[in-house]
């Protein structure tokens, strides 16, 4: 028997079913076939639209990682959509991007994110692999000091848990923490070798 078929707008309700995605808009009782975006809030109506054209681009089949905000990832995709909850770290974020192209930061050491939409709050970004990182300290230790000759650091950097990698290089995948340098919350640390290794999940 073969295997059916979903629509996007299908992948979308099962999404939505699982993570409450439209909450403003539609209750988690709404049955498929009353499901349709035309029922949705002008906010969610973009975010549909957004969903619905990645989901036409990537085949795969779709996982939606519910953290401070939605990572719509499809299998196989080089690419996940990222959905802002909140306006304020989306637009703390966007900026965050365009502050770090201004200052000429090396921006490799960074998750690309593209195709920034302001009335929906979402984005596209690079996936991240599934490669473990040694030594983040010395990961931690060489961005900040690339950071800090640009006058910048990330406030939150000191946790680690923000350093995922894309075929294999170390990036940051988290920059609402980004501040002027005279602002920093701490110190850049010495590098000494650790043993904080983790398996990052590609969001």
């Amino acid at each position: 028997m073969s295997e059916e078929i979903k629509t996007p707008e299908d992948k979308i309700f099962d999404l939505n079913w699982n993570n409450d995605v439209f909450r403003d808009s539609i209750s988690m009782d709404t049955s498929r076939d009353e499901f349709s975006s035309n029922n949705l809030k002008t906010k969610d109506k973009g975010v549909y639209d957004q969903m619905e054209k990645y989901l036409i681009e990537n085949k795969g089949n779709p996982t939606l990682h519910d953290y401070a905000k939605y990572t719509l990832a499809a299998k196989d995709a080089d690419e996940v959509l990222k959905i802002y909850r909140d306006k304020d770290l989306y637009d703390k974020e966007k900026e965050a991007y365009k502050t770090l192209k201004n200052k000429g930061v090396n921006l490799d050491n960074f998750v690309k994110q593209w195709g920034w939409d302001d009335k929906a709050l979402t984005a596209r970004a690079q996936t991240l692999d599934t490669c473990k990182i040694n030594n983040r300290s010395k990961v931690m230790h060489d961005i900040l000091t690339n950071l800090s000759e640009k006058d910048l650091f990330l406030n939150d950097l000191n946790r680690k848990d923000n350093i995922g990698t894309i075929k294999g290089r170390p990036v940051v995948f988290d920059v609402k923490s980004l501040v002027d340098y005279k602002d920093r919350a701490y110190e850049i640390p010495p590098y000494e070798k650790d043993d904080y290794d983790s398996k990052d999940d590609g969001t």
